[in-house]
């Protein structure tokens, strides 16, 4: 049923990144924010925080850029086709899922992982890879449908001022991966316990302070791969202790070597 064209997790884009497509792609698109971006939806252009989930139909409209004021944003996507059209729009309203608006999801979502699978099934090109990759993207679809969250739905006001407040800190680290990040450095930024800092950054993030900002050095890495760098000034510019425990780590978030990553063709999308 699915056909996944091209797809990505955690993909960078500088403020000079952006997307006009008055008629849209030839292709449906889901779209995750990581961090705050610009979208369009609803007729007009508009700031979205990290967390929307948006899915835009062949021929919408498709806009997107930096949120105002930010140097950059990141984002998770995925552009497919679907080989029947009447039973994909039967799964989107059985799920409740809604077209060309955004929505968010319950902090214990799978979707993620799954999407995260998606996209090592396209990069591997693994033995029934498309069999695969058409079930996981039906087992997304119902993980959304059972785990949304109105777009709309308010949240108490105290906790949307102290997640302000951490999603600022999230940019900083997402903007100097390389700095020295200790928990109890960024704990005190908040003005938060470490243990309680920990857990509210899990509780808006969905990931510890240290796992994020370890994908946050991977993501600047993947960024600096692209461009032929050498795997020593990589490693030390993403604040990794040598360029032997960068390699290790890469591998286990990527599946792939820094050198074999800036080989291959998806590093330069």
């Amino acid at each position: 049923m699915f056909v996944v064209h091209r797809c990505g997790v955690d993909s960078y884009h500088g403020k000079d990144f952006y997307i006009a497509k008055q008629q849209g792609f030839e292709s449906w698109s889901f779209l995750y924010t990581v961090t705050p971006q610009r979208l369009y939806w609803d007729g007009k252009m508009s700031d979205v925080p990290a967390g929307t989930c948006i899915l835009y139909p062949v021929d919408y409209p498709r806009f997107l850029n930096c949120a105002g004021g930010a140097d950059f944003f990141v984002n998770s996507w995925v552009h497919f086709s679907v080989t029947n059209y009447s039973v994909m729009m039967d799964m989107l309203e059985k799920n409740k899922i809604p077209i060309a608006k955004p929505f968010r999801q319950l902090e214990s979502s799978p979707f993620y992982t799954t999407l995260q699978m998606i996209v090592d099934e396209q990069c591997f090109v693994r033995s029934n890879y498309v069999e695969m990759v058409s079930a996981l993207m039906q087992a997304m679809f119902i993980q959304l449908g059972r785990n949304i969250v109105s777009y709309d739905q308010p949240q108490d006001s105290n906790e949307l001022r102290q997640k302000k407040v951490f999603e600022e800190l999230r940019k900083n680290i997402y903007n100097a991966p390389e700095k020295k990040w200790t928990n109890e450095a960024m704990a005190a930024s908040v003005h938060f316990g470490v243990n309680q800092f920990i857990f509210y950054y899990k509780r808006f993030f969905d990931v510890t302070p240290k796992q994020d900002l370890i994908d946050a050095r991977i993501v600047k890495a993947k960024t600096l791969l692209a461009y032929s760098a050498a795997i020593k000034d990589v490693a030390i510019n993403c604040g990794f202790e040598n360029e032997y425990y960068f390699t290790r780590v890469f591998k286990q978030k990527t599946g792939l070597t820094p050198t074999e990553y800036s080989k291959a063709p998806l590093s330069h999308p």
